[in-house]
């Protein structure tokens, strides 16, 4: 996370554990593939953990450049690609799903555009007022243009979704972005990144009502 190694350890370690559980659980492929979303904000966690570590100690320090790749490429590649095909998964309205087919692609876009910056330039990572900065080092500075391509993808299927209380989720996204942005500034990248993460938990309640309400489904199928 972005104030203790141990903190991001412990998040990352009780997000992996429940989303095995909520994985267990879940009855449908949706749902299941839902469930590996807390579980990789999970991982996404405990890399930041590491990068961390090899920020702190010297033991450590040959892992900050895997580290910290591994976890912008969770933080800005991966996300924007599997949260629209994730939510399409279990979208059952034709033309909500025809839209987060197109969400969808403008995500693997992104995620192609924000590869090839790593790809292409040297990224830093490094302690500063007791948060993780992350640096990228381009010739060129577009972060609002790169901000709108990004939430589009990442965030907007939430609500576009006609699942239970996945607008919901969307609202604590934004409004978790919106805390960091005015509160951590320089620093919203690794803080936001733990509160999508802890936000990520909601996916498990959304999971245990839909395996519930599937549930009574098949009991009413079977009564009538």
């Amino acid at each position: 996370m972005c104030f203790s190694t141990t903190a991001s350890l412990t998040a990352g370690a009780i997000l992996c554990a429940t989303s095995v559980v909520a994985i267990k659980n879940a009855k449908t492929s949706g749902q299941k593939i839902l469930g590996f979303t807390p579980f990789f904000f999970g991982v996404q966690q405990l890399i930041e953990g590491f990068v961390w570590l090899s920020l702190k100690t010297e033991t450590f320090a040959s892992l900050n450049m895997p580290a910290t790749y591994l976890f912008l490429f969770f933080a800005q590649v991966f996300w924007p690609t599997w949260m629209p095909l994730v939510i399409l998964s279990l979208e059952k309205d034709r033309s909500r799903g025809r839209i987060l087919q197109y969400i969808a692609g403008l995500g693997m876009f992104c995620s192609l555009l924000l590869a090839t910056r790593m790809i292409l330039f040297p990224v830093h990572s490094g302690i500063d007022n007791h948060h993780i900065l992350y640096t990228f080092i381009t010739p060129f500075h577009a972060p609002a243009i790169l901000s709108v391509i990004y939430l589009i993808p990442a965030v907007i299927p939430t609500f576009v979704s006609t699942t239970w209380r996945m607008p919901f989720l969307g609202v604590l996204t934004i409004g978790s972005l919106i805390a960091s942005k005015i509160f951590y500034g320089l620093y919203a990248l690794s803080v936001w990144c733990f509160f999508a993460a802890i936000i990520s938990l909601v996916m498990i309640y959304i999971i245990r009502h839909l395996v519930v309400a599937d549930e009574e489904n098949e009991m009413r199928r079977l009564v009538f």
